[in-house]
């Protein structure tokens, strides 16, 4: 063999066992963070429109009390009522005076009121005070309006509303109630209040892309304007937005986040760029290209120079196991090197996961032999759920249940890793939240001998009998798993192994839940040497 053909099949080599791992993680990773940064920004969205929500709760609140103020106010009811029975000009005029005196009230200039409104029984006297340019409307135009109709059938209920009074008119809070009070012969049937909602503006929605729609869907607030005044039905994909998501509109991804106040039942939706989300990590992105890169290059070139002085079939053999030392090293050392970038770059959420997937991977290239403890087994597990809970965030949740007895005994390396990652994948495929799995380690006398065994639980969708039989009887083929080993061959692996007495079981109800157990013997400070199947 020449030595350009070694060293195009080592290149090749390096291409396949090093360069494209290291590219596909630092792929991943990057996707990772992104997602990670993305959901932590949804989040914080989440948290301040949540705040918004109550802090306009709160402001409606104020109103309302200034409002019902005026509403169980006697004198200001019966001047109502005077005002009302007057039919000279001069006393009515008297009555008019008393009345903007007494509704004069700071509370209610401080708090934006723009008009307040007497409608009174069987008639068409309505008693205005407030700005002249603020729309009206006639007794018999109000008594048709759903308000009017709502406070006369709650009386003394303040009856909140938000919408827009007429075309080309501004939004509006308004409160109707229909006064119960101890006047005799109380003419005044509702009282009408309309504040202005400028107090919107104090909290810095106007930062964006953010719009309020009212109770009725009609959007009162919009910060960009264009959609002030339409009803959210023009807007399907806002309309049915979850609470936090990312929808496509007009060809752009947008991160859309909702909240809903619970007093006024206004919605608040911010609608940010995903893509701009996303672009605040290419920094970090960068750098970790630039180091995989330089790592790629050192190996390029140190191939190169080094494999041009091989001339001896031995010393090519050597080599190729030094390959195939170096590899593990260097993903390890690699993804060690991102973490220390996390860490510079205080993104604890990334150097978490990163430090549970180089343990991994620790555990899967660099370990000696094929068994380990019960131990590290159950260290190995959890480095592998936390790395899927970032993934799944809280899908799911894990229980632990290891007697302490059992956690030096030995088994074969990795066996609960594919029966979790089951229990995930395809046990919670339906499931939004509420997943559980529980994993229990315990020893059991069996006759003469102590078997261990684990026992590995979840309340996914479950499965037939039949589908239970298929998957510890064949091959389902390759996953998209960690490590792409079935129940079949974990199942097969315990039987080579420890022989034919030991395996898997599968106990499983659709819809409802599924349990697989396996039992293995005991033993303590023995590494198997063989995989030969035993009789």
């Amino acid at each position: 063999m020449s030595s350009n053909r070694i060293v195009r099949s080592y290149l090749s080599m390096f291409l396949v066992l090093i360069a494209l791992p290291i590219l596909g993680i630092l792929f991943l990773l990057n996707n990772m963070y992104v997602w990670t940064l993305i959901n932590i920004s949804a989040e914080d969205r989440q948290r301040m429109l949540t705040n918004i929500s109550t802090s306009v709760d709160n402001e409606v609140q104020q109103r309302m009390l200034a409002a019902i103020n005026v509403a169980v106010d006697i004198e200001t009811l019966s001047l109502a009522n005077r005002w009302h029975s007057a039919t000279e000009a001069i006393p009515r005029s008297i009555f008019d005076i008393e009345m903007r005196s007494r509704l004069s009230q700071p509370i209610l200039l401080i708090n934006g009121c723009e008009a307040i409104v007497f409608y009174f029984k069987n008639s068409n006297n309505v008693y205005v005070l407030g700005d002249n340019t603020v729309p009206v409307l006639t007794a018999e135009h109000a008594r048709n309006t759903p308000w009017f109709k709502k406070a006369i059938q709650n009386p003394g209920r303040m009856i909140v509303d938000s919408s827009l009074i007429e075309e080309g008119q501004g939004a509006s809070l308004t409160f109707a109630i229909h006064p119960s009070t101890i006047i005799s012969n109380n003419q005044v049937d509702v009282i009408y209040f309309r504040f202005n909602i400028n107090f919107i503006n104090d909290f810095g929605l106007n930062q964006g892309d953010t719009i309020i729609a009212g109770a009725d869907g009609s959007i009162i607030y919009c910060a960009l304007g264009y959609r002030l005044g339409l009803h959210l039905d023009h807007f399907p994909l806002l309309r049915d937005s979850q609470p936090s998501s990312v929808i496509n509109i007009e060809g752009t991804q947008k991160l859309i986040t909702t909240a809903t106040a619970p007093r006024t039942n206004w919605q608040i939706i911010s609608i940010d760029s995903y893509n701009q989300i996303a672009r605040q990590v290419q920094g970090v992105t960068f750098y970790a290209y630039i180091a995989g890169g330089l790592y790629l290059l050192f190996f390029v070139v140190f191939s190169l120079l080094f494999y041009r002085k091989i001339i001896r079939p031995t010393l090519m053999l050597e080599l190729q196991a030094m390959q195939y030392q170096i590899t593990p090293h260097f993903i390890i050392n690699t993804i060690n090197s991102i973490k220390i970038m996390a860490v510079i770059s205080r993104q604890k959420n990334i150097e978490k996961m990163t430090e549970a997937f180089m343990r991994l991977l620790s555990a899967v290239l660099g370990k000696k032999g094929t068994e380990s403890s019960t131990k590290e087994e159950i260290e190995n597990i959890k480095h592998y759920i936390h790395i899927m809970k970032v993934r799944f965030g809280d899908k799911f949740i894990v229980e632990y249940d290891i007697q302490p007895e059992i956690e030096e005994l030995r088994i074969l390396s990795f066996l609960l890793q594919p029966i979790v990652e089951n229990s995930i994948i395809h046990g919670f495929n339906e499931k939004e939240f509420g997943g559980k799995i529980n994993i229990k380690g315990y020893c059991k006398k069996d006759g003469k001998e102590n078997r261990l065994i684990f026992e590995v639980c979840d309340n996914g969708s479950g499965m037939t009998p039949q589908k239970a039989r298929e998957l510890l009887l064949q091959q389902q083929g390759f996953g998209k798993g960690f490590l792409s080993m079935g129940l079949y061959n974990v199942n097969r692996r315990i039987k080579l192994n420890y022989g034919r007495a030991y395996g898997l079981s599968i106990e499983s109800k659709p819809d409802q839940c599924t349990c697989v157990t396996f039992e293995l013997p005991v033993i303590i400070n023995q590494f198997l040497n063989s995989a030969d199947e035993k009789p």
